[in-house]
């Protein structure tokens, strides 16, 4: 325990500076076009294309959301089928009256994160965010395999961003694993290129 202290607050000592002065602010926004290979062990590598969005909830800490598709591929917030099921009960319930307990649910779920990243300035320019995303949805499908095909999901991985004024180009690198199929973890690595909204 002695050693977990130390440890943590060498860590703290070196992170503090790196957090003294903001490039991203609170309440900023991040919405970006990214491409991505994706790629699971028994799973065939496949490109994915599609949006991120971060939001800031402080000037070091935001929500993340990504969308992503491509071939057999499809990648989402795990509240965005959760909103989707709760929308059509929503409607097959109006006669009865608990229609509004549907559509209150599916709006918290809709809007609940994939995940949250940490942002650590290193100079003006550059500010490194490593994220966890454990509220993932993922359909991925080999040509010709049977078997499973939805999965909830989890990644963990790392960006650089670099900041030219408001624009922002991130590379990342991430491992990924499917719940309920350990055996089977991923990576992705890919880029995005946006904006930051003020």
């Amino acid at each position: 325990m002695n050693h977990f202290v130390k440890y943590l607050s060498l860590a703290l000592i070196l992170w503090l500076p790196l957090i003294s002065s903001a490039q991203f602010e609170k309440k900023n926004f991040v919405l970006s076009a990214t491409g991505a290979q994706i790629e699971y062990d028994s799973f065939t590598p496949r490109n994915a294309y599609g949006l991120d969005l971060q939001y800031f909830v402080s000037d070091h800490v935001s929500l993340n959301y990504n969308l992503k598709f491509g071939e057999r591929y499809v990648h989402l917030p795990a509240g965005a089928p959760v909103a989707v099921v709760a929308l059509v009960m929503a409607v097959a319930s109006a006669n009865d009256g608990s229609g509004g307990l549907f559509v209150a649910g599916g709006l918290l779920a809709a809007l609940l994160p994939e995940g949250v990243s940490f942002h650590a300035n290193v100079n003006q320019n550059v500010v490194i965010s490593p994220y966890i995303n454990p509220l993932g949805f993922e359909w991925i499908k080999n040509a010709n395999a049977g078997g499973r095909d939805t999965w909830l999901t989890g990644s963990a991985g790392t960006k650089v961003n670099f900041l030219l004024g408001d624009f922002v180009i991130a590379p990342y690198g991430e491992y990924k694993m499917l719940y309920g199929n350990y055996d089977n973890p991923g990576i992705g690595v890919g880029v995005s290129a946006g904006y930051r909204f003020h």
